[in-house]
């Protein structure tokens, strides 16, 4: 069945290793919109990154970064989910209370301001935000994460579940450096992103393709008619989905 909205993540299941969706794939994606498929990327990246990485795409591919944090349509905001300066701020306090770096997302009355806060430089996250010694302002913070190694996750993770409650959602990603856990607003993540732009573009989920390869693709696989991994996916998901493509690394 032809699909009525193409969706895909980003890192892992259309680019590897790089800052720009390569020619080959972007020309895909692109020929898909001149079609009249609407296409949309649904990723954990920010926004300054999600924009870098679509650069050669057709300004009509629907960006939503941070796991549908934000709708970005040809260039325009459509929705934006921010986390409650106290929230914030306490995630922000036991983050730094366990030695850990918190990258903080900041929104449109911003500038779309990315940057980390931690006490020594990490390589992994200076190349991408600006480091800052110590946070003080918690006003319209749209997601805090951290980097950590995958042993610390288990306890981190409960620890942030604990403290978060039912009024956010925490994220969770494996890569081979290093884990992400992110805090988001209770209404993102990519398959409620993708529930509410299929509501406003008046298509069925089933209609739907979706390209995945982690953790925080998994709920968004689970509700399309069509979910679909790339080769180099997480085992775990293989286990649920048996449609399985070429790897990122052969451009998928």
């Amino acid at each position: 069945m032809k699909p009525e909205l193409i969706a895909s993540d980003i890192g892992g299941t259309l680019i590897h290793g790089g800052y720009r969706l390569p020619p080959f794939t972007a020309n895909v994606l692109n020929q898909l919109v001149k079609t009249g498929i609407p296409v949309a990327l649904i990723t954990g990246y920010n926004y300054r990154t999600t924009l870098a990485m679509a650069a050669n795409l057709d300004k009509k591919v629907l960006l939503l970064p941070q796991n549908g944090s934000l709708c970005i349509k040809e260039g325009e905001l459509v929705w934006e989910y921010h986390i409650p300066s106290p929230s914030a701020q306490e995630i922000y306090r036991y983050l730094e209370a366990n030695d850990l770096p918190v990258v903080v997302y900041k929104g449109k009355n911003e500038d779309f301001g990315n940057f980390y806060v931690y006490h020594e430089d990490v390589n992994a996250l200076s190349n991408t935000f600006r480091r800052i010694r110590q946070m003080e302002d918690f006003e319209n913070i749209t997601g805090l994460s951290t980097r950590l190694p995958e042993e610390m996750v288990p306890e981190v993770k409960n620890n942030l579940l604990k403290m978060v409650g039912d009024s956010f959602k925490v994220i969770y990603v494996r890569e081979a450096r290093g884990s992400w856990l992110e805090v988001v607003h209770t209404d993102v993540r990519k398959d409620l992103a993708l529930k509410r732009l299929c509501d406003q573009l008046e298509i069925s989920l089933d209609n739907v393709a979706y390209f995945g390869d982690n953790f925080n693709d998994r709920e968004a696989l689970r509700l399309v008619g069509q979910p679909i991994l790339v080769d180099n996916a997480q085992p775990e998901l293989k286990e649920e989905f048996p449609r399985v493509i070429a790897s990122v690394h052969e451009e998928g």
